[in-house]
């Protein structure tokens, strides 16, 4: 929205009116709203099997070695974080190789 000023007089020079709207989006077509949400299941799978192999790396790491970039963490800890991590890579892996596996069709 053009305010006062140098900003408004350019704003009526260029359109005539004070009010600068965005231009009106075109409708996306059946196609392209397709494709868009393919790009994103992709997208998230890709993330997904990325960080799962990230944090269940991490996780291990933390469990075997029971110390974290040289910072000594108490046994009870390290275990706890240790296992959380691994466990929620591996969940995090299995999504993301869920979601690439075809899904069945079911005839009724």
């Amino acid at each position: 929205m053009c305010i006062y000023g140098i900003a408004r007089l350019l704003c009526l020079i260029r359109g005539g009116y004070a009010l600068n709207l965005p231009p009106q989006k075109t409708p996306m077509s059946y196609e392209e709203t397709k494709e868009r949400k393919k790009s994103r299941v992709y997208f998230r799978t890709t993330m997904d099997i990325g960080m799962g192999i990230f944090y269940a790396i991490i996780g291990s790491l933390i469990l075997c070695y029971k110390s974290f970039a040289n910072v000594a963490i108490p046994p009870i800890f390290a275990y706890i974080l240790g296992g959380m991590m691994a466990i929620g890579g591996l969940f995090r892996l299995y999504r993301g190789i869920k979601a690439l596996m075809p899904e069945k069709q079911v005839n009724d």
